[in-house]
């Protein structure tokens, strides 16, 4: 399509040109015209135009730079801001943010229409031992079992035992006054 038309302008321009009397366009016939010779371009023109682009190239690669992180930190974190956002990545879909908000750490998914957290990666301090697991502690410290471990068959017939003697305990609470076991 683009050649097409650009070969109509051509076309169009040439045969508006051949239709021209003086074969100028945009002037009259009649016209007197004058040849102006090019100006020659000095030594000083030259240097100009060096010190113009060393300029632009030095305000570009050192001035403007500099002033970009300071209006960036201007922009990013105030005194007593609550969110700040930790780190960013993209990919085509959105963005994974890690946030931090009033100190808590979030994993937040984003897109053009879209947030959603994808998880709370908050560190949970390690708590203190509870009552149980202090009174366990003291109750290991003081007990005269040995700390080793038991041989499973020897833990299972102390097991029996036990289980045997409380039954009869519980046997012998429930029997007549005076009766024995045999």
């Amino acid at each position: 399509m683009k050649k097409v038309l650009s070969a109509g302008f051509g076309l169009l321009w040439v045969s508006l040109a051949s239709a021209s009397p003086t074969n100028q366009l945009g002037t009259k016939p009649g016209g007197t015209f004058q040849t102006v010779q090019p100006a020659q371009i000095g030594f000083l023109p030259i240097l100009q135009l060096l010190a113009a682009l060393a300029f632009v190239t030095v305000l570009l690669k050192w001035v403007l730079p500099k002033f970009a992180d300071r209006l960036n930190k201007n922009f990013s974190k105030k005194a007593g801001q609550l969110i700040s956002i930790e780190e960013t990545t993209s990919f085509p879909g959105g963005n994974i943010l890690v946030v931090k908000a009033r100190g808590r750490t979030l994993l937040l998914g984003s897109s053009g229409t879209h947030i959603a957290m994808l998880a709370d990666l908050t560190e949970i301090p390690k708590e203190s031992p509870s009552q149980f697991e202090e009174t366990l502690q003291k109750v290991e410290a003081s007990s005269s079992m040995p700390t080793s471990v038991l041989d499973p068959a020897e833990a299972l017939l102390r097991l029996n035992r036990l289980q045997i003697q409380d039954n009869l305990e519980n046997f012998s609470v429930g029997a007549p006054h005076g009766a024995t076991l045999q």
